[in-house]
């Protein structure tokens, strides 16, 4: 039972860092960005001419903070705030070269008027590739909303959730193939076939299925993309939580059972071929084995627990999958076998050999490429 709530921990934090790890990504391989300008103010008396200010400050905070972008502001803008504050960037041409200069995809302008009851506050959010509105905000609030910036809370919120909407409708459909960094869980089943260390052919071994869970990192370091092949060679690594049960005995006499649970960390040389919305790939390499606690040895009604050394050995498989969301979805099929012999307490010495089945989920956390 630990073992599954192990397993099932495993898939759901692989699962949590792909999807909330990374922000929102620039087709040409760098964060998107957005300027955040000086806001307009209209009738404002002279004891209210601090709430644009405050204003402002919130909208920085809550971008910053939620909405994944990079957020320039007036002290990062540096030289070209000084235009956006002489009121030249007010056309979609000007917009547009905002975003040739700053290297920002979206201007967050807008303005508070001062109304007869309360304030007025509209923003509005202009991609700088096209000069097109792609989120807005308009709505009433008083003084009080402004100053413990609820009002603001409101508006950041709405705003965010229509850019979001924008750059799904907008986003690469490539842009899945071409990360440089990658996180992933799998879970599903492993079956042993241990090679036991004895001439006696009458000696048997019998073994259960045991589940086998793993979290895995992934660094591309050869990409062909660029000359319009989708392969890629990467190093990945993974924690791969399993258990197993082995016996081992003559046939009319007990067996003695052997119960365990292990960490197996493999150090994976990796090839992957991506076309379209599909994805193969082949690995292997060496492997670490660890014990996690001591080994159960029961015999002849009797029980008892026993340390057992690390081992090494030889992981070799592949992967077949689609793009499924953000990431990928994969069947895992692969094979590891130890380089040496396992012995507990006297208990007959075995090798493991085991092959696994599981699917998992993999998701490119860092773009390849960086914004100028």
């Amino acid at each position: 039972m630990r073992l599954r709530k192990l397993f099932a921990g495993c898939l759901f934090l692989g699962a949590g860092l792909s999807l909330f790890a990374q922000g929102p990504a620039r087709t040409d391989g760098g964060k998107q960005g957005i300027a955040v300008l000086t806001l307009d103010s209209r009738g404002l008396a002279r004891d209210e001419e601090y709430l644009p200010g405050l204003v402002y400050d919130a909208l920085v905070r809550d971008f910053s903070r939620n909405s994944g972008l990079e957020v320039l502001d007036r002290q990062n803008l540096r030289k070209v705030i000084a235009e956006t504050e002489s009121g030249i960037y007010r056309s979609e041409a000007n917009f547009i070269r905002l975003g040739e200069v700053a290297h920002v995809d979206y201007a967050l302008t807008g303005g508070l008027t001062k109304l007869p009851r309360g304030f007025s506050l509209t923003l509005t959010v202009t991609d700088t590739k096209t000069g097109l509105t792609v989120a807005a905000h308009t709505g009433a609030c008083s003084a009080a909303a402004l100053e413990d910036t609820s009002a603001v809370t409101k508006a950041s919120r709405e705003l965010i959730k229509q850019i979001k909407a924008e750059m799904r409708r907008n986003a690469d459909p490539e842009a899945w193939k071409h990360k440089r960094v990658y996180l992933g869980a799998r879970a599903g089943l492993a079956a042993q076939n241990p090679a036991l260390n004895t001439n006696r052919e009458d000696i048997q071994a019998a073994v259960k299925p045991a589940f086998e869970g793993a979290v895995q990192g992934e660094l591309s370091l050869l990409d062909f993309s660029a000359l319009k092949q989708p392969v890629r060679f990467s190093a990945q690594t993974e924690l791969a939580f399993s258990g197993e049960t082995v016996s081992a005995g003559l046939p009319d006499q007990n067996a003695v059972t052997l119960e365990a649970a292990t960490l197996t960390i493999p150090l994976l040389a990796k090839a992957s071929w991506r076309p379209r919305r599909f994805y193969l790939a082949a690995f292997t390499g060496p492997a670490l084995t660890l014990p996690l606690g001591q080994m159960k040895v029961t015999r002849d009604e009797t029980t008892e627990r026993g340390d057992f050394s690390p081992t090494f050995g030889l992981t070799a498989g592949m992967n077949a999958g689609m793009k499924a969301g953000p990431g990928v979805v994969f069947l895992d099929i692969r094979y590891y076998g130890d380089f040496l012999f396992t012995r507990v307490n006297g208990t007959p010495q075995y090798r493991r050999q085991r092959v696994s089945f599981s699917l998992g989920y993999s998701y490119g956390l860092v773009t390849k490429g960086v914004k100028q």
